[in-house]
């Protein structure tokens, strides 16, 4: 075998190592395995995330950890999909899917923060109400 193929193997087994990272997104600990040389980008990977689900949380938009995580993936993939800069038809489908998806996406969590205001909103009043005094019983 020639030096240089073994000098392949070496790095590609130091490199296939796997440890265990610790990650926090959005005040939750996650436990990943990494290879050795890719654990700054998965940490680097871990940040952007962090970052874009709580800005998205910040909007009040979006409600539960689960839907806040689809729209900052949704997100990520829309902009890596601008990147690439979508050069054949594929892409151009693809980024029309995915900015219709996230177009529907928003629409939907729109109609449900209001549904959830109208209910909050009649909860409200219904609690209030109940606080008068009951004129059937005579209070």
């Amino acid at each position: 075998m020639a030096a240089a193929e073994e000098d392949s193997k070496a790095t590609n087994a130091a490199n296939s190592k796997s440890t265990s990272l610790n990650v926090r997104i959005l005040d939750k600990d996650y436990q990943v395995n990494s290879p050795a040389n890719a654990q700054q980008a998965l940490l680097n990977s871990a940040h952007l995330l962090d970052e874009r689900m709580r800005d998205i949380r910040s909007s009040g938009r979006v409600i539960g950890t689960e839907r806040i995580a689809v729209m900052a993936a949704l997100n990520i993939a829309y902009e890596l999909l601008q990147v690439r800069g979508g050069t054949d038809q594929g892409d151009m489908l693809t980024q029309e899917r995915v900015r219709d998806i996230r177009e529907r996406i928003d629409a939907t969590l729109e109609r449900a923060a209001e549904a959830q205001a109208t209910r909050i909103a009649e909860a409200e009043r219904s609690a209030t109400a109940g606080r008068e005094p009951d004129k059937a019983s005579g209070e």
